[in-house]
């Protein structure tokens, strides 16, 4: 995610590749997203108050039913939902001093209004469309924010495993009497990597990258979760086996083993 602003708010928002190599959406809904997430900024920001859309921003991009914004108000929000539960009702500043009232809404709220909006025969077919729009993004839109805190949760324990293996390593090469520079111990850090991404996605870094078609060069940024978590799980089974004195190719038939059997599904094909 990068963080942007949009109407004086900062927030971090999706970028395409979050939305398909972290999170494996479809492109149907990786577009909705794409599109809603500057339109409703609010969704996105760390500390989201109850209060979070604007009713008549809501109604704008609903495709204005009713007409007026007030007329919807008082007979869509007002009947059915209460004032400082529902939603709230606040002062907004105008260019010339004076102030309007303004209505914020509960994310339910919002949610529940896109689909009164446009259910009945009677409503134009391009509210019934704007309707299942905005619906489908605030529901897509809170699995997406789900999915990527599960991601990082599971990233960040990966790298601080990932240099605790690379510790054990070194010590791994000076009980076994392997005079190392910077350079070679590279490799058999590079090695180390290798051997895990290969059993377990049938491809080396290198490859991956081609295969996915990132620029950089942190292949695992660019994984999803579940690889992520597999990839956790065997680098502390490595750390173990290289804490146990283990050679490189008992080592590597064991994490085989434990891919062919538990993680067979998460070969990348080709």
């Amino acid at each position: 995610m990068k963080v942007v602003q949009i109407n004086k708010i900062k927030v971090k928002i999706f970028e395409e590749e979050d939305l398909k190599e972290k999170l494996n959406m479809l492109i149907e809904d990786c577009n909705i997203v794409l599109t809603y997430q500057r339109e409703f900024p609010e969704l996105l920001q760390d500390d989201v108050k109850d209060f979070i859309i604007e009713g008549e921003k809501l109604w704008n991009k609903l495709g204005n039913p009713q007409g007026e914004y007030s007329k919807w108000f008082k007979r869509k929000i007002e009947p059915f939902f209460k004032e400082d539960v529902d939603y709230s009702v606040v002062d907004k500043l105008v260019v010339n001093g004076n102030s309007v009232k303004r209505q914020m809404l509960t994310l339910e709220t919002a949610k529940h209004l896109s689909l009164m909006t446009g259910g009945d025969k009677n409503s134009k077919e391009e509210i019934q469309e704007k309707g299942k729009l905005i619906r489908k993004y605030f529901m897509v839109m809170e699995q997406a924010l789900r999915d990527f805190e599960k991601w990082e949760l599971t990233r960040e324990p990966e790298k601080q495993e990932f240099n605790i293996m690379v510790d054990e390593l070194r010590k791994w090469c000076d009980r076994n009497n392997y005079e190392l520079d910077d350079k070679i111990f590279k490799s058999f850090r590079v090695r180390e990597s290798n051997m895990i991404n290969m059993n377990l996605t049938g491809k080396i870094a290198s490859e991956i990258k081609l295969h996915i078609g990132y620029k950089d060069n942190v292949t695992r940024d660019h994984l999803n979760e579940k690889l992520n978590s597999a990839i956790l799980n065997l680098q502390q089974l490595n750390t173990n086996l290289l804490i146990a004195n283990m050679d490189f190719e008992t080592r590597n038939n064991l994490i085989k083993s434990v891919c062919m059997t538990k993680y067979a599904d998460l070969k990348i094909n080709q």
